[in-house]
């Protein structure tokens, strides 16, 4: 085998592998979409083929029937755009600081935010319970926007900093001899050339805030305040002990839709500032 057909027999293979993942990854998604287009009688027949033999809407239709699904998707919606929002105020000027100001423990604090980051949340879900109890905040967006912003906060700092880092500090020594307070610097020269960073962090924070299941199920008991993610789990699935998969598979292609169409939309966006941010973070 002479070099050239090697290499050509490991591109074929580099080609196959990627289409192989490329083709596992995919397939329980579209498994997903066809499934909730079964009907209830098809199911019986023939269980979940790879194309439905007819269509129908039956399963989307019990899905929006339901007396509290719109306050479900509020609740979701104002929850992960709330923390988003929250998240991203606080931490754009604590990146900032940990990467462009010079005070004794920066590093110290930096290593501390990135560990509370990697804490497993559930040891933290009896403290913030009770924490939220005596603040009276079960059963309230307020709570849960608190305890969204808690966790997505850490990595926030930790990726926005290391994008920070990685814009040449050139151009903030020109805004400030241009006569820019530190303050303007941040608003006219740092953000808009971290549009890319500032989007990674969204997209993660939303993500994170919209599909969290652990604590919205322990702090909203209550059946009107209970976002997507935990009504989901508790929509009805069984009917006289058979189980209604295509029900489920239709809600949670509602509930995984917004996040997939803001991923399409900031993809580009989502890569650069991962990229950016770990070549100084």
């Amino acid at each position: 085998m002479d070099r050239k057909t090697g290499m050509r027999l490991g591109d074929v293979l580099k080609n196959f592998g990627t289409y192989l993942f490329t083709a596992l990854f995919f397939f329980p998604i579209y498994w997903l979409l066809m499934a909730s287009f079964v009907g209830l009688r098809d199911m019986v027949a023939h269980g979940f083929p790879l194309v439905p033999p007819s269509f129908t809407l039956e399963s989307y239709r019990l899905f929006f029937k339901h007396p509290d699904v719109w306050n479900w998707l509020w609740n979701s919606i104002v929850v992960a755009l709330v923390s988003t929002g929250i998240s991203l105020v606080l931490s754009i000027p604590a990146a900032y600081a940990l990467a462009r100001l010079r005070f004794r423990g920066r590093e110290l604090m930096g290593r501390l935010i990135l560990f509370t980051y990697i804490v497993p949340s559930v040891l933290l879900l009896v403290p913030v319970f009770l924490v939220m109890t005596k603040l009276k905040l079960t059963n309230t967006l307020q709570g849960l926007i608190l305890t969204h912003v808690t966790f997505s906060l850490p990595f926030c700092i930790w990726m926005l900093r290391g994008f920070f880092a990685s814009i040449p500090s050139d151009l903030e020594d020109a805004g400030r001899v241009d006569g820019c307070s530190r303050l303007g610097v941040i608003s006219r020269i740092v953000l808009p050339v971290s549009g890319p960073g500032i989007a990674a962090a969204a997209t993660f924070t939303f993500t994170l805030s919209w599909q969290e299941y652990l604590f919205a199920f322990t702090l909203m008991s209550k059946q009107n305040m209970k976002t997507l993610p935990v009504a989901i789990a508790g929509f009805p699935a069984e009917v006289m002990d058979q189980v209604l998969w295509a029900n489920m598979m239709a809600s949670s292609v509602i509930a995984t839709l917004p996040v997939f169409i803001l991923f399409l939309y900031l993809e580009k966006y989502f890569v650069q500032g991962l990229t950016a941010g770990a070549v100084k973070g």
